[in-house]
C-alpha cells in the first residue's frame, strides 16, 4: 500500500513507520521537522511542512491508498487555536476529493461509541480529561465527531496510558471485558499496522490495552 503517514516523528509514529516499511508498504511522511525522522528508505517521501500550509501541499494526497494520523492536541489546560482540529477537517476533505476511502486516527475514549458500556475505562478518562486539559479534550472530541460523520472507511483508535516499556500483547475492549490502561506504543504501532493490512474495525472505535 501507498500509505500517507501523519505523526511520523513521534514515538509511535516511527515504530509505526518502521513496522510498515518492514511489511514492504509505501510511505508519504508529512512533518515540520523531517530531521526527526532518523531513518532512510527507498520506499520513504518526505514532505516538510507545518499543519496550517496543508493546502499548498495538495499533491501528497495524489494516489495514496490509505491515510494515517498519530497527532494528539497538547497536554495543556489552553493553547492557542484548534490547529490539529482544522488540520484533520482539511485532511478529511483532501481524502474525499483524491477518493482515498481509508482513515486510520489515533484518540482517547473522550471520544464517544454508541457500543461502548459503562465502565471505568469509558468514563475516567473523558473525565479526567475534561477537568485537567479542557482545551485538548475539544480538540479530541471535535476531531472524533467530524470522522464519524465523514463517509469514510474510518477507524478511531482509542488508546489511555502509552508506555515505553514492553507490554503483553494487545486486547480490544469497549467497556464490556477488562483490560489494562497501560499499553506500549510498540504494540499501539502494532495495532496501526494490523488494522491497516486486515483492514479490520472499518467504522468503530476499539479501546486497546494490555
Amino acid at each position: 500500500m501507498k500509505i500517507l503517514l501523519f505523526g511520523a516523528t513521534g514515538a509511535i509514529g516511527k515504530l509505526l513507520a518502521e513496522k510498515l516499511f518492514k511489511n514492504g508498504h509505501e510511505l508519504i511522511v508529512y512533518t515540520r521537522s523531517p530531521e526527526k525522522l532518523n531513518t532512510e528508505n527507498v520506499r520513504l517521501r518526505v514532505v516538510e511542512g507545518k499543519l496550517n500550509e496543508l493546502h499548498l501541499h495538495d499533491s501528497i494526497f495524489d494516489q495514496i491508498d490509505a491515510v494515517v494520523t498519530v497527532m494528539g492536541p497538547p497536554l495543556k489546560r489552553n493553547y492557542e487555536g484548534m490547529e490539529l482540529t482544522e488540520a484533520h477537517k482539511y485532511i478529511l476533505q483532501a481524502m474525499i476529493k483524491h477518493k482515498i476511502r481509508r482513515f486510520i486516527t489515533l484518540a482517547t475514549p473522550s471520544v464517544r461509541f454508541e457500543k461502548d458500556k459503562n465502565s471505568l475505562m469509558t468514563w475516567f478518562p473523558p473525565f479526567f480529561a475534561r477537568l485537567a486539559f479542557p482545551k485538548a479534550y475539544k480538540e479530541i472530541t471535535a476531531i472524533g465527531e467530524m470522522v464519524k460523520e465523514s463517509k469514510l472507511d474510518w477507524t478511531i483508535v482509542r488508546i489511555i496510558a502509552p508506555i515505553d516499556k514492553q507490554t503483553n500483547p494487545y486486547k480490544v475492549s469497549f467497556g464490556d471485558s477488562k483490560i489494562s490502561f497501560s499499553l506500549s506504543r510498540e504494540q499501539i504501532a502494532e495495532f496501526f499496522k494490523d488494522s491497516l493490512e486486515q483492514k479490520s474495525y472499518i467504522h468503530s472505535m476499539p479501546i486497546i490495552g494490555s
